[in-house]
């Protein structure tokens, strides 16, 4: 087990101070390490870790390359983006810190019917523009104002139905579902999309401009969003599956997609080389109608078939399943394969 770990002398010298009571610590005169208590009622998740909602921070995860593209497609330069996860908030307290102007978005999930709001900081849309013309993406310093430029405007609005897009795309790994658009105001304090008392979590996707960083954030009411977490996340609650179950049925509906090639064999000869170097252009080697024919994926017998013909060409009809398909349960459902058949040029 140490092999896995340490060298051959690494091993050796840890073997040996063990024997000899020396203290493994002490090299070069260091004093041994210092061993903190961790008390569980007292420390907190740090800035960056999964937190308990950790099934959707990991989808929103998956959405980080996506912004990055379009970001640099809009742009023409690659800003570093990073995902954040955003404390439980109420909503008022989300309007005042959000500055003047920004981009706020009310959507409805649908057919969930769960709210969501999304908020482009004033500063990433500046920042943008600055960076389309060559700039570093530092926001341009100004007054307090109340509206964006008409560039400002283009391109925030441009990056939104981008996102949008990379949302809705993300989302359909776990279920079809579409963004309607409910409402939208640069104007915080107008934004009443919900009661001020509403507890928000979500996330934010942070973008480098200049020395800073701006950013745009995804809001959820925060029971809205446990309530999103136990229903499509069942091991998150339960805690019974590890982490890598959690995405297991995503990985099947993505196999579900996959394409393989179905071959199968009418007829199989065996010849002499030289009968083989004698066979000319126009040759016929006469086959009778098969009676069995195993239709394979790869190496793998799937199914045993009879020929026929279909639509006035050959055809093989599934007659029996040769492969236990009991374990992909996705598929289960999908099971027509004594109805079904497969048209194809004959291969001899």
């Amino acid at each position: 087990m140490l092999g896995d770990y340490l060298s051959e002398s690494q091993a050796d010298t840890l073997v040996q101070q063990l024997q000899q009571d020396t203290p493994i610590n002490r090299s070069h005169g260091s004093k041994p390490a210092q061993v903190t208590p961790y008390e569980f009622s007292k420390d907190k998740p740090k800035s960056g870790q999964t937190s308990g909602l950790h099934p959707l921070e990991r989808l929103h995860q998956t959405m980080l390359p996506e912004v990055r593209t379009a970001l640099f497609e809009l742009t023409r330069q690659r800003p570093t983006v990073t995902l954040e996860t955003l404390p439980p908030t109420i909503f008022t307290d989300c309007k005042t810190a959000w500055s003047e102007p920004c981009f706020l978005y009310h959507l409805r999930m649908d057919p969930l019917g769960v709210p969501m709001v999304v908020a482009l900081e004033g500063a990433l849309a500046s920042g943008l523009v600055d960076l389309i013309f060559g700039g570093d993406g530092a926001p341009l310093k100004r007054g307090k104002r109340k509206t964006f430029s008409q560039s400002e405007a283009q391109v925030g609005g441009k990056f939104m139905e981008r996102l949008f897009a990379v949302v809705q795309a993300s989302w359909l790994e776990l279920m079809p579902m579409n963004l309607t658009r409910q409402r939208m105001e640069t104007q915080p304090q107008f934004a009443n999309f919900l009661p001020d008392t509403t507890v928000m979590s979500g996330f934010r996707f942070s973008v480098a401009m200049g020395d800073g960083h701006a950013g745009v954030a995804l809001w959820f009411p925060d029971h809205e969003l446990q309530s999103l977490t136990h229903t499509l996340f069942p091991a998150a609650r339960a805690g019974a599956e590890s982490k890598d179950g959690v995405w297991g049925h995503q990985i099947r509906r993505k196999l579900e997609g996959a394409q393989v090639e179905l071959s199968a064999e009418f007829a199989e000869f065996q010849l002499s080389i030289a009968e083989l170097i004698s066979l000319q252009r126009g040759d016929i080697i006469p086959i009778g109608k098969p009676k069995d024919i195993t239709a394979k994926v790869g190496d793998r017998a799937v199914f045993s078939c009879g020929f026929g013909v279909s639509q006035g060409r050959h055809a093989i009809r599934i007659e029996q399943k040769l492969m236990d398909f009991s374990s992909l349960s996705d598929l289960q459902g999908t099971d027509n394969s004594n109805n079904q058949q497969l048209s194809g040029d004959q291969n001899g």
